[in-house]
């Protein structure tokens, strides 16, 4: 049996950069790069101090990539959130099991809650250029928010009006 989310959560469609937030999720690849979706957006609205930081994460660390389930913790920089979070959901491969978008985004309220956020926006996780589709994120999305969650809102940010209709049904 699935266990039923408490109502710690919302749907909203648009752009994820001007729903206001203490914490910003960015769907991350393996190279950090912002090329794309929530990472590729922030870069043009904030410009390039986010990719610097990501590049001298991987650099510090002598990595050539993250590894799947890997949360880097950044700063703001110029955005108005308090940190940005970016979530390596996908392998090299862009594939995703839905396990990992519960374990990421268990490991993003834990830290979101040390940090004292009240809100989180976040992403369809792995379902742009990676391959989960929007009802397996939702599928891997509802264990993580079923339990408490230290007062957090998570704010679920989706582009599609059809796919807030798929997810309300899979996390109701």
């Amino acid at each position: 049996m699935n266990p039923t989310p408490a109502k710690n959560w919302s749907l909203v469609t648009g752009d994820i950069l001007d729903v206001p937030a203490d914490v910003l999720v960015c769907s991350a690849n393996p190279f950090l790069t912002l090329s794309g979706g929530v990472g590729g957006a922030f870069l043009l609205r904030y410009g390039d101090e986010m990719q610097r930081f990501l590049e001298g994460y991987l650099s510090e660390r002598e990595l050539r990539h993250a590894k799947p389930g890997t949360i880097v913790e950044a700063p703001p920089f110029a955005s108005p959130y308090q940190c940005v979070f970016h979530a390596v959901a996908v392998d090299g491969a862009y594939e995703c099991p839905r396990e990992r978008i519960t374990s990421i985004v268990a490991e993003i309220l834990r830290l979101a809650a040390r940090r004292r956020a009240r809100t989180i926006a976040l992403p369809a996780l792995a379902t742009g250029y990676g391959r989960l589709t929007i009802a397996e994120f939702a599928a891997g999305l509802r264990p993580a928010l079923a339990g408490e969650i230290d007062g957090i809102h998570v704010i679920l940010v989706l582009r599609h009006e059809v796919d807030v209709d798929r997810v309300r049904s899979i996390l109701s």
